[in-house]
């Protein structure tokens, strides 16, 4: 009896219930055997409808045991493929951690050589730092003279400071190593560069060059170059900027300036320094002003008819000296 299909059902996709996602044929790799199974298996069936008898039978079973065979030959050989596929997997991932291995090695000896590279370069930051201190050390004996220090403290900024000073050779002084007055705070602090230090000695008996040293917390190190060489009295002149110097100043109307006149770590027990005076030289739009040596060491005068206020002291000595000033602005 031949069935004739509804074209309505084949049209909307209804023609067959459903199959189970269980029933669907393998995907993949097992797609062919299973083609290869079904398929004949339809064929078997066919056959046996038209040979409805025992060789019938016969034939469909064998054509069922080839189809399986045929099946479990080709799952197999898809188990075998997968497997060999596995194993490439794992070798490629034995070689990339053998040469994630080497990497590390090599990283490892790496890190030794830049932890050896920055031992000698604590060596030899301590050899300069040695040689430095000789340096500033072998200066004392040279000399002796007298400094005037004046700091112009600027009404919005520009603070300057000026150094005189009066050099007695003992007998020939070749160079100066000093360090400037600066703000020694945090973003307050300037580089060497920004300080834009000039030097000048009267007459025409030697020139002067100055030279960063080094750059540390406590603000550049400089070197006062003479050439020839300062052999008799001279007077010289350190001009420079002091960038933020007097900024708490003008903030908060009272501030600190720590100074020595000798290395700050006490290795002199005396200082070529014979006479000392600092000028604190106040803006115009200052309404009053003070200073005080916070140790009662030295005498301030505060000049007549001037922003000025000088100090002294006649009994210098190795120590720090901490100058407090306060001000008020004239509005």
């Amino acid at each position: 009896m031949v069935s004739v299909e509804d074209p309505a059902r084949r049209a909307t996709g209804q023609g067959a219930p459903p199959v189970a996602a269980d029933q669907r044929p393998p995907s993949g790799p097992l797609r062919t055997a299973w083609t290869v199974f079904t398929g004949a298996l339809a064929a078997a069936g066919t056959i046996g409808s038209l040979i409805a008898d025992d060789n019938g039978r016969i034939l469909l079973g064998l054509v069922a045991i080839a189809g399986l065979v045929a099946f479990g030959r080709q799952l197999l050989t898809t188990r075998a493929r997968q497997a060999a596929a596995q194993e490439s997997t794992i070798g490629e991932l034995r070689a990339q951690n053998a040469s994630q291995e080497q990497q590390n090695a090599a990283l490892r000896a790496e890190i030794a050589v830049l932890r050896d590279r920055d031992a000698a370069n604590g060596q030899a930051l301590r050899q300069a730092r040695t040689a430095i201190e000789r340096i500033v050390d072998r200066q004392f004996p040279l000399f002796t003279e007298e400094v005037e220090i004046t700091i112009v403290i600027g009404e919005d900024g520009g603070d300057v400071v000026i150094e005189r000073h009066r050099t007695v050779p003992k007998p020939h002084v070749p160079y100066r190593v000093l360090r400037p007055i600066t703000a020694t705070t945090g973003r307050s602090r300037p580089s060497f560069d920004e300080l834009e230090l000039t030097c000048e000695v009267e007459g025409n008996d030697a020139d002067a060059s100055v030279q960063v040293v080094s750059e540390t917390a406590e603000g550049p190190l400089v070197l006062v170059l003479f050439q020839p060489g300062l052999r008799k009295t001279e007077e010289w002149t350190l001009r420079y900027k002091a960038p933020l110097l007097w900024e708490p100043l003008r903030r908060d109307g009272i501030d600190r300036l720590c100074w020595a006149p000798s290395t700050r770590d006490g290795r002199e027990q005396t200082i070529p320094i014979t006479a000392l005076a600092v000028n604190f030289v106040f803006p115009p739009g200052a309404r009053s002003f003070a200073v005080r040596e916070c140790h009662d060491l030295g005498d301030s005068v505060r000049e007549p008819d001037e922003h000025r206020v000088t100090w002294r002291d006649p009994a210098l000595g190795v120590h720090w000296y901490e100058w407090e000033l306060w001000w008020s602005r004239a509005d």
